[in-house]
């Protein structure tokens, strides 16, 4: 019996209508946040098999790169594998490698990418989960 992949798509900073519309039209079952501190308690209490989110780093961080580091380690600490697609603001791209040390991402694109191509990428990781 297949059960219903689940999304997880956080959108601590942009707006992703036409996104969020597809990903809510997928099969998938969809769920959205928009507080980063909801997303860590969702990822904590039911991890999705697919973690989409933005990345952007904050300089004012004195111990972390960017937004992801908390919602990435509570992922890690589950004992269920999901998926990590993150959406990179293009003039933030230079500080990705430095979280991908540490953390297990399985792909990045712009957060300006066409849809057809995030979506894609959803399929991908979806089917190989």
């Amino acid at each position: 019996m297949n059960e219903k992949k689940s999304i997880l798509f956080v959108t601590d900073y942009g707006i992703y209508p036409e996104l969020t519309k597809a990903l809510a039209n997928s099969g998938a079952a969809l769920a959205t946040e928009h507080l980063m501190r909801k997303a860590i308690k969702r990822v904590k209490n039911d991890p999705p098999d697919l973690l989409i989110v933005e990345f952007f780093h904050e300089p004012q961080f004195r111990d972390r790169v960017s937004n992801l580091e908390s919602i990435l380690a509570q992922l890690e600490r589950n004992q269920k594998k999901s998926r990590v697609l993150v959406l990179f603001y293009p003039e933030h791209k230079d500080w990705l490698p430095q979280l991908r040390k540490v953390f297990s991402i399985d792909t990045c694109l712009p957060n300006d990418s066409e849809l057809p191509v995030i979506l894609e990428a959803v399929d991908s990781l979806l089917k190989n989960h």
